[in-house]
């Protein structure tokens, strides 16, 4: 039995991250989602997990109260380092 996947394009991507940035409060800065998007491999899961580990590096864990732009690029490094070190090599 098959499943189909639809497949998810670099517009969808936006999408996921926008809708996640309203959940929380938050924007990335168009430099990070750029980048986000870039070193995806074209994953969705990717995507969310990077998104993920850069809000927690940046401190954000929970809704914001008030309005905050993650724009710090060591935030994302952080995120990637972390992912990697996470992945089996094979």
């Amino acid at each position: 039995m098959e499943i189909p996947v639809e497949p998810w394009n670099y517009d969808d991507f936006e999408k996921v991250i926008l809708k996640g940035n309203r959940e929380l409060n938050i924007g990335f800065s168009d430099n990070i989602v750029e980048k986000i998007k870039g070193i995806s491999f074209g994953n969705i899961g990717i995507v969310q997990e990077l998104c993920k580990e850069t809000c927690y590096a940046a401190g954000i864990e929970i809704k914001q109260d008030e309005y905050k732009e993650i724009n710090q690029d060591e935030f994302l490094k952080l995120a990637v380092e972390l992912k990697a070190s996470q992945c089996p090599l094979r």
